[in-house]
Formats: structure tokens, sequence, C-alpha cells
């Protein structure tokens, strides 16, 4: 999914980038043949599953011809260092950006001020939605919440004690968090125990996991707005399947 995301979104900025910038130099030629340089940065490198978004990314630009792509983001989780990534690309005056943000409301003056630059610039997987940004290309992260309680509800025949894993701050991640709890009102004798933030950090994963299993022994599920427990190794090392559910 987040391929086809930033597939969408180099395509778009591409087309935006092209128009917008377009002009005949001296020799007659158009700015169309020049290479588009674009920033991808999703929100961190050591996240596994953004992997699948740069290939994407360039093999879409391999399909365009004239687009070269700036893949940067923090090592780790790090919304000031994202911040200065995004800055960074704005001074050099790229042709184009597409950021998933870690947080939408701490970069929303900085995406203003790309555009306000003539960058265009799109969000994918996790938005800014108070932004300028041109477009948002992700899921419809409330619905894939309420599924998550849903699914949670029948596993657990409507009873029992979960824990939810989430990243607070996050636009993709706090929408899915509300439609989980949104969906679990539906059934009054599942009890959210605690809601841990892993703050981005996959490495956390697997120590949230066991610590929670430890303090709450009789734990129906884990719940997870995030694919962590997915992309970290041992994370479930410590569960027990046939007693507690993992969604």
């Amino acid at each position: 999914m987040r391929r086809v995301l930033v597939m969408l979104a180099v395509a778009a900025i591409a087309v935006t980038a092209a128009c917008s910038k377009e002009e005949t130099p001296a020799g007659g030629a158009t700015s169309g043949e020049r290479t588009l340089r674009f920033a991808v940065i999703p929100k961190a490198l050591d996240i596994p599953v953004f992997n699948y978004a740069r290939i994407g990314a360039e093999r879409t630009a391999k399909e365009l011809g004239n687009v070269q792509i700036e893949w940067r983001a923090p090592e780790t989780a790090d919304q000031l260092r994202q911040k200065e990534i995004l800055e960074s690309f704005i001074t050099q005056r790229v042709d184009g950006i597409a950021i998933s943000a870690l947080n939408g409301d701490f970069l929303t003056d900085t995406i203003n001020r790309a555009v306000d630059a003539g960058i265009p610039v799109v969000t994918w997987d996790s938005d800014a939605p108070r932004s300028k940004r041109m477009a948002f290309y992700g899921v419809d992260d409330l619905a894939s919440g309420r599924i998550m309680g849903e699914q949670a509800i029948t596993l657990l025949n409507g009873k029992g004690k979960v824990a939810v894993i989430t990243s607070v701050g996050a636009t993709n991640l706090q929408r899915r968090l509300e439609g989980l709890r949104e969906a679990l009102k539906a059934a009054p004798g599942i009890e959210i125990v605690e809601e841990y933030d892993i703050k981005e950090d996959a490495v956390r994963c697997a120590e949230i996991i066991a610590t929670g299993s430890r303090r709450y022994p009789d734990l129906g599920a884990w719940l997870s707005v995030g694919g962590w427990p997915v992309f970290t190794r041992n994370a479930l090392a410590g569960v027990d399947p046939s007693r507690t559910k993992v969604i």
C-alpha cells in the first residue's frame, strides 16, 4: 500500500512541478527536458515498511524518465530532524516534496513555507491536514481503526482486556486510534487497560509487549495501530497465541 501511495504522490508532483516551472530558455528547449528533483521523506529510515515506498518511488521515477528521487529521513523517528530535512530541501529548491509526517501540526508552518516558495508538497501515509499541502495520499485511517476494533470484538467474543500500541503525534495513527475506540464502545465488556506510546521506535516494541504481558497476565489482545509487531524481530516471543490475540 505504501508503495502505491508514493507512486501516486511522485506522479502527482511530477505533473504539478512540470506545469508550474515550465519555461522556454534561450536554446528553445523546454524545462520538461531537464531532470526534476523530488524529495521523498518517510518518517524514519529504521522503519522497514517504508522500504516498499522507496521501491515504488524509484520505480515510478524511472518510468517517468526525467525524475530523480532524493530519499532522506531521520535515522530514527525524530520530528525535529525531519523538520530540518524538510527545510534543507526547501533551501535546495527541489522541484517537489512528498512527506510522511511524524507530526503534522509540527510540520505545518514548514510545509506552508515550501508551498509559498513554489514547491509542490504532497503528504502520504501520514498527513498534515492543516497545511497548504497539495494532496494527501493514504488510506481511510478512521475506517481502518474501526475495522480493527470490530475484529477485536469478534475474536474476543465481546469481552476481555486489551492493550493498545500507538505513536502519539502522527495524524494517521491518531485517526486509527479514534476509530478503534469508537468501535470498542459497542462492546462494554472489553476494557482498554493501557495505551502505549511507542514513539515510532520499533526497537521498543518487544519491550513494551513483554512488559505489558507481565503486567496484565490475563490480557485478551494486543491492538497495534501501526505495523511494529510485524517488523520487529521477536516482538511476539512472549505472547501465548492461545491466550492473547495480536491484531
